[in-house]
């Protein structure tokens, strides 16, 4: 759990509202109006409140479990709620997969994939701030949870049972209870948040509990927040499907039970251009419109999210059920802001434009809340209602500050390009090979139809085919003012995949992301490759967690400080041309050289001091020597150098130059791909935020390893566990490095510490003594 979930929750929304809003009214009035429970807790004495919950009778659609013992792929929810139709096998729970196959009697092991809710039972307290002491706080306030380990610990146990359940089913939204000592509270999650109520006194006082229950048991199944344009494929199908699927890498072992149906609703505009084999826009052989829903068979998701808020994007290889051909099919919660455009009207544009190097559209729209929505054009569709619930003028006073929760619709894209993972590159001429391509694409798109990607990152470049370079992940881009045009308002917070973020949007989050942020993470994403891929260097993975890794704590506003180890790298403190160039042959070793020496010009005197509460100091960024140092010889120099690379950045046009020139040249002697031996299938948000695959430590994963959702680039991967110190990872570099410090330091200032070849005269010699 990162601290920014702490600002997702929306409440203490009066019970009686809570109800009146989610949860219908059930068809029949409840007669009981006592819970025969004596215990002084529902902790520790699960078993006596499902049997009171049994005896009244209350969920005679549902079967109630104690699980408190009973592990679900490690987590441990006290009471859980399953369908009363199925056929459980107690003895034997699920770890590992979402919806387990069958026993030969026909059981199911409990797993996730079955949960329809959840309670979760403590034997006092709750985790949320006092509602005075939050009326106080004003305006300003976004988090309702206390300051304190023990809130933190709960609320954390409470949000991974939440996105264990979203993780393992297709979900709209779920509901959850919480039992607090005497107190009771109840939960709606969705991909914004959670709205909370107030607590009510569920033992003495149990009308609002049974109320809840009893209504509950009679929710159809899109009341209880399931996604159902999402079904079982037919078994006639199903086999036709798994025909080609079972073609796939890691799909050999599929069964006609592991497939899924899913529904894509296409809106595209009439005016758009239908030719697939042409410019990649959908439309059927005979080049006519499709306006109706689309179906696509396929297995659980090869990349997906374990965060529950946020974006949470699933990827797929599916079959596509009219062309009989596999297709990347793309599932996620796309942000509902005005000035953010839907990412396969990224596409469309961009075809008509003619951008190279992207994949091709085959549909792309707005999730329907249910199937029989789906053939209709003004219907409702999927979206999060947590944000409806943060305090407005005269609306919703109960809701202290205002909570830091967006809007989201559930979205899906499917495209017709299917390739490789940029860490599968065959040689490193490839792999500069691929980059190029992505340069070109990025290239085209800002030239061309003025978008910005804003998301340069190793899961967003993929390699086709035919060994060429494929940029995809538009969603987080961003149309740019034409002449005479105003710019559109965007969020205050920078986008991207935290790895491969600029230096200077990591130091500065609210800064304006411009080309020149872009350049940089293609340099970023490469160095990262080489590093990642050609060793399997202890020394070289350390020193990445502190290069790719590096992170202050997020602040008041939930963003993170970063980019001290990349500035380290820049200079020659970590990651240098020494380390990489025996990993790769020269050529390649040159547009690593090249690229860190032109934007080491551009941070060349960057320092900054992050701010100090205590001191009231706030934070300080120094870009340029003060002014009765300019006139120093050697200051001098290296202005006039940051005054040319500020230039040259206002275009990619020399960094394809520069890799048109090395790939030109003749790449002598060994030349050796990727040495990842695990078949890693791209995940088109990259690697965002390695606190979706729980990573606490400073070792650098698979760069397959997700990335979200609308948090991408506010804070580094398991920003809030523990990590390993660079302290640490100093006296475990052993080769000499000079490394820089504490990613948590107060003080973060990089010392230019080496000098330039040539010293006044600016010459430049790639990769001599003194450069990085």
């Amino acid at each position: 759990m990162t601290y920014d979930n702490c600002e997702k929750f929306v409440g203490p929304m009066p019970v009686e509202e809570f109800l009146r809003a989610f949860v219908p009214k059930a068809p029949e009035a409840r007669s009981v109006h006592k819970l025969a429970f004596n215990s002084k807790s529902a902790s520790n004495n699960e078993n006596e409140l499902i049997t009171a919950i049994n005896q009244a009778g209350l969920c005679p659609e549902l079967q109630i479990v104690n699980t408190t013992n009973k592990p679900m792929k490690g987590l441990k929810p006290d009471i859980t709620l399953f369908p009363r139709d199925l056929k459980l096998d107690l003895s034997k729970p699920d770890n590992d997969q979402a919806k387990p196959k069958a026993n030969p009697d026909g059981s199911i092991p409990l797993s996730w994939g079955h949960v329809e809710l959840w309670i979760e039972n403590k034997q006092d307290g709750s985790f949320f701030r006092d509602v005075e002491s939050m009326l106080e706080a004003g305006e300003n306030l976004v988090r309702h949870v206390e300051f304190t380990k023990e809130a933190y610990e709960t609320c954390g146990q409470l949000i991974s049972y939440a996105s264990a359940v979203h993780r393992s089913q297709f979900r709209v939204f779920s509901f959850s209870v919480g039992l607090f000592g005497e107190y009771g509270r109840l939960f709606r999650w969705d991909r914004s948040g959670v709205v909370y109520t107030q607590t009510f006194k569920w033992k003495d006082e149990p009308d609002t509990l049974l109320e809840f229950l009893w209504r509950f048991n009679f929710l159809s199944t899109i009341h209880r927040g399931h996604d159902t344009t999402v079904c079982s494929a037919e078994r006639e199908e199903a086999e036709v499907a798994l025909r080609v699927l079972v073609g796939h890498s890691g799909y050999e072992n599929l069964t006609p039970g592991d497939l899924h149906k899913f529904l894509v609703y296409d809106d595209g505009n009439d005016s758009d251009d239908n030719s697939d084999d042409g410019n990649g826009f959908n439309g059927d052989d005979d080049g006519n419109r499709r306006r109706g829903p689309r179906s696509y068979i396929a297995p659980d998701a090869r990349w997906a999210t374990e965060s529950l808020i946020g974006r949470s994007t699933f990827g797929y290889i599916a079959y596509d059920v009219e062309t009989c051909k596999l297709v990347y099919l793309k599932d996620f919660w796309r942000t509902d802001l005005d000035g953010i455009e839907k990412e396969g009207d990224v596409y469309r544009e961009l075809h008509r434009k003619g951008v190279r190097n992207i994949a091709k559209l085959r549909c792309a729209g707005d999730i329907p809340v249910s199937l029989e929505d789906a053939g209709i054009l003004s219907l409702a569709f999927q979206r999060t209602l947590t944000q409806e619930f943060v305090r407005k003028a005269g609306r919703y006073e109960w809701c202290p500050g205002h909570p830091t929760v967006e809007p989201f619709v559930h979205y899906r894209l499917v495209l017709n390009t299917v390739g490789k993972p940029l860490s599968h590159f065959k040689s490193t001429r490839e792999l500069c090979t691929v980059m190029r391509d992505a340069i070109v694409a990025h290239s085209d798109a800002y030239s061309k139809a003025r978008v910005l990607h804003r998301d340069v990152s190793a899961g967003n470049i993929l390699i086709d085919g035919d060994g060429h370079g494929i940029l995809i992940d538009w969603d987080l881009s961003k149309k740019l003012p034409g002449p005479g045009e105003d710019a559109k308002q965007r969020r205050a917070s920078r986008a991207g995949t935290w790895q491969f973020i600029s230096i200077a949007l990591l130091i500065e989050p609210t800064k304006t992301h411009v080309l020149s942020d872009d350049l940089e993470s293609f340099f970023w994403v490469l160095l990262y490759q080489i590093c990642r891929h050609r060793t399997m260097s202890e020394r070289i993975r350390i020193a990445m967690g502190a290069v790719f890794d590096q992170h202050s704590e997020p602040g008041k506003d939930g963003l993170a400080i970063g980019g001290y180890g990349k500035l380290g790298c820049l200079k020659g403190l970590l990651l240098t041309s020494q380390d990489t160039q025996d990993l790769v042959p020269a050529p390649c070793q040159q547009i690593l050289s090249d690229l860190r020496l032109h934007f080491n010009d551009l941070y060349y005197f960057t320092t900054y001091t992050l701010p100090d509460p205590s001191r009231k100091m706030p934070m300080q960024i120094v870009r340029e020597p003060p002014d009765y140092m300019k006139t120093h010889r050697a200051n001098k120099v290296h202005l006039e150098l940051l005054e040319e690379a500020s230039e040259r950045l206002q275009s990619s046009d020399w960094m394809l130059e520069m890799f048109d020139g090395v790939l030109a040249s003749e790449w002598e002697g060994p030349d050796e791909g990727s040495l990842s031996l695990a078949e890693f299938l791209p995940d088109p948000r990259a690697s965002r935020l390695r606190k979706k695959r729980a990573a606490n430590q400073v070792e650098v994963d698979s760069d397959e390893d997700d990335e979200e959702q609308n948090n991408r680039g506010k804070y580094p991967p398991g920003v809030v566990k523990k990590r390993k110190s660079m302290t640490q990872t100093s006296r475990a570099s052993a080769q000499g490095s000079t490394l820089v410090g504490s990613p948590l330091d107060k003080r973060v200032s990089v010392e230019a510490s080496a000098t330039r070849s040539g010293g006044n005269s600016g010459v430049r010699s790639v990769g001599s003594s003194g450069r990085p």
